[in-house]
């Protein structure tokens, strides 16, 4: 356990410094990268080495099979061979004749079977055999030449080159890391004095410079600039009660109203946007509480969000937590207000800091973008989306209720006509129309929609399949009307299609499918209008 300790805390020490830190790092990346990088030239070396001794001797084989002639003796034969053997790295050699006679030379005298070789290092013999056929004088096989290399020469080349590589490796390893050392040490210098002189100047000595001599750039550059931090230090320092004043001065005249109470909510200070916002005096509101300024239907949402702040704990609350309410004027007026808390320490006393926002003109923003986005920007009618969300209440209330209900789709008959001869802008201003007259024969609780195009949808909650036709007719009678379009009289149709639940369908999707298809069955047939599921004409009138 000590030796335990001891080693711990001289690696503690070691890894603590940047010198430490920087030799350990080039140690690990060394003992990472190098047994890599060394193993691959070992084995590039290593291919390189055997892949030159094979081609080598299949280079030189056929020039020893050229020294045997088909017409000598065989003591000429075997002196030949012997002349081969003598010659290099042969260690072994046969001839055998297509008569089957086996003439073998050999400096080992091997009697193994003969087992020719095509990878170095093959059988593990050190030995490297190879077949070459010997051909007479008209160039006919007459023989086989066996020959055997000694792969120990390229053995011996290879381990010293891996032994020179190693040496070379340990080198570069030595000379790498007393480099970093060095350069270490040199950074390391100039960067406690840096380090000396910064806490200095933290503990209020702000006359200490820093005078760091170093040929670093990155050093030195680092010094200029914790020198001019230094001076402004000390500027800041004399315009600390200064910027106090500004501060208090911007708060005066923000646009925004900011207010201040105790941790009870009592007012302690308020600024003049906030007397604009409410149109009190300064002196009619410090001392009361905040709750005169929050209407009392949004009293308790931000009597609770104080309460949470106060008791969350936590040091600051940003703007992101800011809470919607509705304020109070000192007319009784209400209106939308926008609400940020925060807490200061004066004195050791909590103070809570609230900024104020009146949001009139935002939030009637944003109903108008909320009216564009569920409605028909040309007729003002619902669109698609709050149409098929009006769909979904209508069925859930006639599941609950059990009541009848239906649904229609119209299309406008010869509209294209209309844009085609006159343009689209006589185009919209038809739609408008349209959908001036269809609101004329629906209720207030029925919905008219449009979805696209020249397409309508109508809601009618309540009605069965007789309400749902006499409606149709309505329509029908309305749209066969002539319209008055900027001086131009046009006439136009409408094919409706009827779906009604629950006999077609209990889910929206179901019955906008079958009022669709009941839709063009009417268009096609020329029908005013059609009751999905009927098989007979409804209205016999050309449209």
């Amino acid at each position: 356990m000590v030796w335990k300790n001891k080693i711990t805390a001289v690696c503690n020490s070691i890894c603590g410094t940047l010198t430490g830190r920087l030799v350990a790092g080039m140690v690990i990346i060394h003992l990472l990268l190098l047994p890599l990088l060394v193993g691959a030239v070992f084995y590039l070396v290593k291919e390189g080495y055997e892949t030159q001794f094979i081609e080598h001797l299949r280079s030189t084989s056929p020039l020893y099979a050229q020294m045997i002639r088909a017409e000598d003796e065989e003591p000429v034969l075997v002196a030949s061979l012997d002349e081969i053997l003598l010659s290099g790295q042969v260690t072994f050699v046969e001839l055998e004749t297509l008569d089957n006679r086996l003439i073998r030379s050999s400096l080992e005298n091997s009697e193994e079977a003969f087992n020719e070789d095509f990878f170095f290092g093959q059988n593990g013999d050190q030995t490297y055999n190879i077949e070459v056929l010997v051909q007479d004088a008209d160039g006919d096989p007459f023989a086989t030449l066996r020959l055997g290399y000694s792969e120990q020469m390229t053995l011996r080349h290879i381990e010293r080159t891996y032994w020179n590589g190693i040496v070379i490796s340990a080198g570069y390893f030595i000379l790498s890391t007393l480099f970093v050392v060095i350069i270490s040490i040199i950074l390391t210098r100039s960067i406690r004095q840096i380090g000396e002189t910064s806490q200095a100047i933290a503990q209020g000595e702000l006359e200490q410079t820093f005078a760091v001599q170093t040929n670093i750039g990155e050093v030195s550059q680092l010094v200029d600039n914790l020198e001019r931090m230094r001076m402004t230090l000390l500027q800041d320092r004399q315009e600390i009660h200064d910027r106090e004043v500004r501060i208090q001065a911007i708060v005066d005249n923000m646009a925004e109203g900011v207010i201040s109470t105790d941790e009870h909510g009592v007012v302690e200070s308020i600024n003049q946007a906030a007397e604009q916002i409410f149109g009190y005096r300064s002196d009619e509101i410090i001392g009361n509480n905040i709750a005169m300024l929050i209407s009392e239907s949004s009293r308790v949402n931000y009597d609770e969000y104080v309460r949470d702040y106060l008791c969350s704990g936590i040091a600051k609350i940003t703007c992101l937590d800011a809470l919607e309410v509705m304020g109070r004027r000192k007319d009784g007026q209400n209106f939308p207000l926008e609400v940020a808390v925060s807490e200061l320490t004066l004195g050791g006393r909590r103070v809570l800091s609230g900024i104020l926002r009146d949001i009139t003109e935002q939030a009637a923003q944003k109903a108008q973008l909320e009216h564009q986005a569920t409605h028909d920007g040309l007729t003002c009618l619902p669109n698609r989306t709050l149409c098929l969300d009006r769909l979904q209440q209508m069925l859930a209330r006639s599941q609950r209720d059990q009541l009848n209900s239906a649904l229609m789709m119209l299309d406008l008959n010869l509209f294209k006509n209309v844009n085609d001869t006159y343009g689209h802008h006589y185009g919209d201003a038809l739609l408008k129309a349209v959908a001036e007259r269809l609101q004329t024969v629906t209720r207030g609780s029925d919905t008219v929609a449009r979805i696209g195009g020249d397409e309508f949808v109508i809601l009618l909650p309540g009605q069965n399949d007789e309400g749902a036709i006499s409606v149709a007719e309505n329509i029908l009678d309305i749209i066969r009307k002539p319209f008055n379009i900027m001086g131009q009289s046009l006439k136009i149709g409408t094919s409706i299609g009827i779906a009604l639940y629950p006999q077609h369908g209990e889910d929206e999707s179901c019955l906008m499918r079958h009022a669709d298809e009941a839709m063009y069955k009417a268009k096609r047939q020329h029908l005013g209008y059609y009751l999905s599921g009927s098989d007979e004409k409804l209205n016999n009138k050309s449209v």
